[in-house]
C-alpha cells in the first residue's frame, strides 16, 4: 500500500485516505477513488504502464477485470513526492501550535470536501 498525496482539481493537496493506492487494486476501484471515468483511468494507466510506473494484470480467476501493480519507479516517485509534501506541510505549520496545526488541517479538509 502506498499513501499518495495528490493535488485535487482546485490545486489543493489532498491527504484523504481515498487516494491510497494498493497493489492489486482493481481499475474500477481506482476510477472511483480518483473520481474519474473508466475511459479516463484506462488512458492514464496505459500511459503510466508505457512509462514504466505500473503494470496491469488480468487475473486468471476473473478475466473481466484488471489489477494495477505499482513498479519501483512509481513507488520511488511517490516517496519523493511525500517527502516534499511533508516538508511543505512542516514549513506551513512551523509557526503554529500543535492544536492550531490540527485545526488548520481539519478546516482545510472541510473546505476540500465541499469543493
Amino acid at each position: 500500500m502506498v499513501a499518495v498525496r495528490l493535488p485535487c482539481k482546485n490545486g489543493a493537496i489532498s491527504t484523504n485516505s481515498s487516494y491510497t493506492v494498493r497493489n492489486g487494486m482493481k481499475v474500477k476501484t481506482s476510477a472511483e477513488r480518483f473520481n474519474r471515468k473508466g475511459a479516463s483511468i484506462t488512458s492514464m494507466l496505459q500511459g503510466l504502464e508505457k512509462n514504466g510506473f505500473v503494470r496491469q494484470v488480468i487475473p486468471e480467476d476473473n478475466e473481466r477485470q484488471k489489477k494495477i501493480y505499482l513498479l519501483k519507479k512509481a513507488t520511488d516517485l511517490v516517496e519523493e513526492f511525500n517527502d516534499i509534501f511533508m516538508e511543505v506541510e512542516h514549513n506551513i505549520t512551523k509557526g503554529l501550535t500543535e492544536e492550531e496545526a490540527e485545526t488548520l488541517m481539519k478546516l482545510l479538509l472541510k473546505v476540500n470536501s465541499t469543493v
